[in-house]
């Protein structure tokens, strides 16, 4: 009974997915910021707002393939909480007027879902990911996401311009966090062989 709950609150989705299908989207989304980046020779403020918006595509993304990796690991092999799973799903749960339990999506800023996610990479796959704490490209990574609040939801119309080096900071975070990516994808790959 417990095990059709979850699977019908679709708690368990990732479980039934294959590495290789949890993976797929991360290729597409560095095409997508490499490609954005190779546009900004043409130095316009739009192209410079989606390289920024591909950017974060790219590491929210990953973030959430490997927490789908994580949680279907997790789950398959019992080796955590329930809280730590629901956290993965990124899901909070209440009990409606009618007694039943109502499932919602719940928002976990960028900086604390990537520390979330690679303390549970560290201690499930035995890697520690360098995030830079303490040094200046994690000051970078959360500049870049002031940038990307800024240009998402302007308040006025001087929001939307980035200035070269803002653009300078959004390239380092670019760079750093392909380092994290290709780190992920090899410690997976050799877990998984």
């Amino acid at each position: 009974m417990h095990n059709k709950q979850l699977k019908s609150d679709g708690l368990i989705m990732a479980q039934q997915k294959t590495l290789k299908q949890i993976l797929a989207l991360l290729p597409e989304l560095v095409r997508d910021v490499s490609d954005c980046e190779k546009s900004l020779d043409e130095d316009k403020q739009y192209l410079r707002r989606s390289y920024v918006r591909s950017l974060f595509a790219m590491i929210e993304g990953t973030i959430h393939c490997v927490k789908e990796l994580e949680f279907a690991e997790l789950y398959a092999h019992k080796k955590t909480s329930i809280p730590t799973l629901v956290a993965l799903k990124e899901k909070m749960f209440d009990i409606d007027e009618k007694g039943k339990i109502k499932e919602n999506t719940k928002f976990v800023k960028s900086v604390n879902n990537l520390r979330f996610m690679v303390n549970t990479f560290d201690r499930l796959y035995g890697k520690k990911l360098d995030l830079g704490i303490g040094k200046s490209i994690w000051t970078s990574f959360k500049s870049a996401i002031k940038i990307r609040n800024r240009i998402t939801h302007p308040k006025e119309p001087g929001d939307l311009n980035i200035s070269d080096r803002e653009l300078a900071i959004a390239k380092n975070v670019n760079e750093w966090f392909n380092v994290i990516v290709k780190d992920i994808i090899e410690h997976i790959s050799d877990f998984y062989k």
